[in-house]
């Protein structure tokens, strides 16, 4: 097998890896075990019930903080 047949053997393995199907997000109602909660578990501000929905536990706002701050130590 040549060198570029095998490129192409691998471009093909990589696009197929990269456009396979992807399982949809999960989006909990309430009730549900994954439902996010009704305050932030960092500064009890309220959830909105799209970010519950998710089951995401932080507000926005913290989570952008999270985030800012990790960028930070990362460097």
């Amino acid at each position: 097998m040549s060198a570029e047949d095998r490129a192409q053997e691998i471009e093909l393995q990589e696009w197929e890896r990269n456009n396979k199907s992807r399982p949809a997000p999960v989006k909990y109602q309430p009730g549900d075990a994954g439902y996010g909660p009704a305050e932030c578990v960092n500064c009890d501000a309220e959830m909105p019930a799209a970010r519950r929905g998710h089951g995401f536990d932080v507000c926005v706002a913290c989570k952008t903080e999270a985030e800012l701050v990790g960028k930070r130590y990362a460097r």
